[in-house]
């Protein structure tokens, strides 16, 4: 998985975060401590570029269940600014995703 992230991305290989290839950059450097601890998801920049929203792992389909998805947001020190919850409808449901804007606009979908 390769994330474009600001100036930059971010890859995974191996189900894990390894790799920073900053703009401009000749060599790739390891990625950031606080990410290659996390596990590999979604990630997008949000508030302008301030920091990262941290989806929440793809739904498998087939499965039903309570309506809610969350979403951590990370300062780009790697400081966690806190998790937010939405509920994209009321009792179960498939979720099919949740997006974030750059600006932190949120929209949740739900079958």
């Amino acid at each position: 998985m390769t994330v474009n992230l600001g100036s930059g991305l971010f890859i995974a290989t191996g189900g894990r975060w390894t790799l920073q290839i900053d703009s401009l950059s000749t060599k790739p450097n390891p990625a950031p401590r606080w990410l290659a601890s996390r596990p590999v998801r979604e990630m997008r920049m949000v508030h302008g570029g301030r920091g990262y929203a941290i989806l929440p792992p793809a739904s498998d389909a087939r499965v039903t269940g309570d309506c809610v998805q969350s979403i951590e947001v990370v300062a780009p020190s790697g400081k966690s600014c806190g998790t937010s919850t939405f509920r994209a409808a009321s009792g179960s449901c498939q979720t099919i995703g949740i997006r974030v804007g750059y600006d932190g606009t949120v929209a949740s979908e739900a079958n």
